[in-house]
Order: C-alpha cells, then sequence, then structure tokens
C-alpha cells in the first residue's frame, strides 16, 4: 500500500511540474529585459476638430496599479499634420470643447461598436490644444506620440487633434503595458516546477525500487516435505523427517503402527533373488511312484 501512494504522488507531481515550468519557460523568454506588451489596437476618425474618448475612471485603491505602467499613443494618418495627443480632467476638457464638433468615441478597433460613436455637432472652433494649460500631460508632433495613464485617483479624458486645431482628425491608436514583475514572476514559476518535478522523480523511484512486504506461506498438507510434522512429532527426536516421526538417529516408528495420515507409500525395499528349483521328474507311464508300497511287500 505504501509503495503505491509514493507511485502515485510522484505520478501527481510531474504532472503539476510540467505546466509550470513550460509556462515558466515562455514568461521568462517573453519578459526578457524589456516585460512590455504593446500592439495597435485602431484607428479613429472625426470629421470635426478633435477625438475624444469617454470618461477614463481610475481608482488608486486597485491593488498593485501603481505598479502598472499604461501607455497609450496615437499616430497621425494625415501625411505632413502633426498631431496633438494629451489628458486633462473631465471638466475642463468637455469646457475647452464645448460648442466645438468632435467626436466622442467608445469603443476602438471594434467594428460592431463603431457605429456608436457620438458625433457632438457645434459651430465654434477650438483654440490651438498647445495652448491650454489644463493638460496633466501631453504631447505633440511627427510620427507616433505616446503619453502615461496616471496612477492617481480620478476622472480623465483622452483627446487627439491636429496640432494646428484644423478639422479633419485621423489617427492610429497604439497602446502598451509594462509589468516589471513578470521577470520574477517566470523565474518563480521555473523554481517551483522544477522543486515539484525533483520530489516527483525521487518519490517514484523510492515507490519503484521498494520491495514488496513477504507474502505468507502457502498451507502445505500434513506430512509433506515442509509440511507439519506427522502424529509421532511429539517424541524425543522427532520432527527431523516431517511426517514420520523419524529422529536424527533414525529411530523408526513402533512395529505394527499405521503410518501417518498424508504420509507418502513407503519405499519398495529390495530383495534377494531366490534360486529356482527344477522341478521333480515324473516317473514313466506304468511305473509306480517309488514311494508306492510293491504288491509284494502287501
Amino acid at each position: 500500500m505504501k509503495r503505491t501512494v509514493l507511485i502515485v504522488l510522484g505520478v501527481v507531481f510531474l504532472l503539476f511540474s510540467a505546466p509550470l515550468v513550460v509556462g515558466g519557460i515562455l514568461v521568462t523568454s517573453f519578459a526578457g529585459d524589456d516585460p512590455t506588451i504593446e500592439g495597435r489596437v485602431g484607428e479613429v476618425r472625426s470629421p470635426g476638430y478633435a477625438v475624444v474618448s469617454e470618461t477614463v475612471e481610475l481608482d488608486s485603491d486597485v491593488p498593485f496599479l501603481d505598479r502598472f505602467d499604461l501607455t497609450v499613443g496615437v499616430r497621425s494618418l494625415r501625411a505632413g499634420v502633426p498631431v496633438f495627443f494629451g489628458y486633462g480632467p473631465v471638466d475642463s476638457v468637455d469646457a475647452y470643447l464645448e460648442g466645438v464638433p468632435h467626436t466622442l468615441v467608445r469603443s476602438v478597433g471594434r467594428t460592431d461598436w463603431a457605429d456608436q460613436d457620438v458625433e457632438v455637432p457645434g459651430t465654434a472652433e477650438p483654440a490651438p490644444p498647445g495652448e491650454q494649460t489644463f493638460w496633466l500631460e501631453r504631447t505633440t508632433g511627427s510620427g507616433q506620440q505616446e503619453i502615461k495613464l496616471p496612477s492617481e485617483s480620478g476622472d480623465y479624458r483622452l483627446v487627439a487633434m491636429n496640432a494646428d486645431g484644423s478639422r479633419d482628425v485621423d489617427v492610429a491608436v497604439y497602446g502598451s503595458i509594462t509589468l516589471p514583475f513578470l521577470l520574477p514572476f517566470g523565474v518563480a514559476m521555473l523554481v517551483t516546477g522544477g522543486l515539484l518535478a525533483v520530489l516527483g522523480i525521487v518519490l517514484l523511484l523510492i515507490g519503484l525500487l521498494s520491495s514488496s512486504p513477504p507474502k505468507p506461506p502457502a498451507a502445505v498438507a500434513a506430512g509433506t516435505p515442509g509440511g507439519p510434522a506427522g502424529p509421532m512429532a511429539g517424541q524425543v527426536g522427532a520432527g527431523a523427517y516431517p511426517g514420520y516421526g523419524y529422529g536424527p538417529y533414525g529411530v523408526p516408528p513402533p512395529a505394527g503402527s499405521p503410518p501417518p495420515a498424508g504420509s507418502p507409500p513407503p519405499a519398495a525395499t529390495w530383495q534377494p533373488a531366490q534360486p529356482s528349483q527344477p522341478p521333480a521328474p515324473q516317473p514313466p507311464p506304468g511305473a509306480s511312484h517309488p514311494n508306492t508300497p510293491s504288491e509284494e511287500t502287501r
């Protein structure tokens, strides 16, 4: 039973260690020196003056939020037109774009939500975005422009515009997240999986190499070699020849005693051959037997 338990535990530990080791290798190789996940999210357009996100609600009470680096970037799809990208408090952004035609984006990169973007009408022309002072972070230029989202609690809006404040905004949106704990997490997976694998191999070897408990001897009939002694076993010297009661000096049981129950038949003893006697000669017909008295004698 103990041997079976060790083998089962060894196999279970090996099964658990395999995904941990494989996952650890993948995570550590992916993390490398720059544990950042990034990619293109989609494209957004506006016939107005700005592309504006819905309210971004950040809560600093979210565990480990300050350990994530969330970055959003845009790149102008209009050749030769620099782009402005920034974020600010919801109230300040709404006041700046009041009466200005712009597009409120509810989804980026999802075609099934594209018809849910809201075109906000207006007739006003906004002031150049780079001259505003309410932006918490901003960037302007050609190519991809990136800003890092804050970790402080608050409600914010992201805004993309042409740097000169003109109409027809057309940008591609990018996103990235940096996970500084990704590499240590992968190493921890590797170490845990390796320890489980070693423990599983040790338990498996112990279970396979351990000897099974001896089995109880099978029952043997009385009088057979190795079986219980016959009825003479209680006598002096008995037991040296099981089933016969013979002692170490070859003392047989008393004469006339029946053989013990279950004992094999006694071996036939050798008797010397007796010389055969020739038959007596027969008298010829008419002759009297030598031992028969003759008539004269009678």
